[in-house]
């Protein structure tokens, strides 16, 4: 996902699971099939991969596999719109993670996307009040793709916010480590906003030519908007 071959990915995956087998190292490819699933919009198949993942987990006393199974669900509620249950599976997993002696690539992923959904909700301030902690985070780690995901949220705010050239400031950031990484869909769900926020400027022009880029980059790997309503 992180370097463009979602497609790629999933059917390298599919091909895994469907040749059997059990264990820890299935449910790690259930739960990476069902992540690379409900990224191309596919969130009936991603909610079952993931349910079958969740369950196998607990049945083993898996905890950090059935919390990513669950982080993944909270993604999929959010896609399909159902918002404030996607945002109490989200904090179920960050008290999970919260409470490790050690930073799970999991509490990366979770903070991200509690602060997108929390955009997508209306709450803007909680997800602006989330970016100190997330940039302090990922400095620490220094970790950088994760980090585009909260200039993303960051750069959405801004826009809610009537702040056009902050928002255009976090957009373009993310963007730029986006495209290195060749993280296609990063790019194009930056690309919409930062369009807008470039109407919000009065540069329509270069808003036509972001607008005009996005349904390719889309039909790459998946469905528009990742089939959300």
């Amino acid at each position: 996902i992180a370097c463009g071959f979602l497609r790629e990915g999933r059917y390298y995956l599919d091909r895994a699971l469907a040749r059997g087998g059990g264990g820890r190292a299935r449910r790690r490819a259930l739960w990476a099939c069902a992540f690379a699933a409900s990224m191309q919009g596919d969130v009936d198949i991603a909610d079952t991969l993931a349910a079958r993942c969740h369950a196998d987990a607990l049945a083993d006393g898996d905890a950090q596999l059935a919390t990513w199974a669950t982080e993944t669900q909270s993604m999929i509620l959010a896609i399909r719109g159902d918002l404030d249950a996607a945002v109490d599976l989200m904090r179920e997993c960050l008290t999970y993670y919260r409470g490790l002696d050690r930073v799970d690539s999991g509490l990366l992923r979770t903070i991200s996307i509690l602060g997108v959904t929390d955009v997508m909700r209306g709450d803007l301030d909680a997800a602006l009040a989330m970016a100190p902690q997330c940039q302090q985070l990922y400095e620490r780690l220094g970790e950088r793709w994760q980090r585009s995901y909260m200039d993303y949220f960051v750069g959405m705010a801004m826009r809610g916010k009537d702040q056009p050239a902050r928002a255009v400031e976090h957009l373009t950031a993310a963007i730029q480590t986006k495209h290195e990484f060749h993280d296609v869909v990063g790019l194009v769900i930056c690309i919409e906003p930062l369009a807008g926020a470039y109407a919000d400027l009065g540069d329509g022009e270069r808003a036509a030519g972001l607008l005009g880029a996005a349904p390719q980059l889309w039909q790459s790997f998946g469905l528009p908007s990742f089939g959300s309503p």
